[in-house]
């Protein structure tokens, strides 16, 4: 088992968005440069397609740190815990919140818990979402880019 430094996790250092790649089982990992904007700043996306079809994307900031990521998947999630790292516990405590609360649903989550954010959906076993974290997120990033 791969300790938690050793991925690129929301909130992480990029320098292992390959080991990311491997752990779950990526069968292409592109790293591209994008310019956003109208500003002269950019952000990376880094696109891992799944080998049961589907994909996970980690976006990059210009201090190499995961401020985003998104995923969608036919068969079921990709390893959220490896990707959401020190997040993964505010995720739960999400799931937790969206069965039991005022507005019960199984399929559909929308949270927010300081920093962080997430919105995941299910829909016909297949598995869709993205996260961020708004105190890293690039001036002038369009979120919008997360859910395409």
């Amino acid at each position: 088992m791969l300790s938690a430094a050793a991925h690129a996790a929301l909130g992480e250092n990029t320098q292992a968005v390959a080991n990311d790649a491997k752990t779950i089982r990526a069968v292409s990992l592109v790293s591209r440069s994008a310019p956003y904007t109208s500003s002269s700043s950019t952000y990376t996306k880094h696109e891992m397609s799944l080998a049961g079809g589907g994909s996970v994307v980690e976006y990059t900031n210009a201090n190499d740190i995961v401020f985003a990521l998104s995923w969608q998947s036919p068969l079921g999630a990709p390893n959220l815990s490896l990707l959401l790292g020190n997040y993964i516990d505010a995720f739960g405590r999400a799931q937790a919140q969206s069965r039991t609360g005022k507005w019960r649903s199984l399929h559909h989550l929308n949270a927010t818990e300081g920093d962080w954010s997430v919105v995941s959906e299910i829909r016909n076993h297949a598995f869709n979402g993205f996260s961020y974290l708004r105190s890293q997120l690039p001036a002038g990033f369009n979120l919008q880019l997360l859910s395409q």
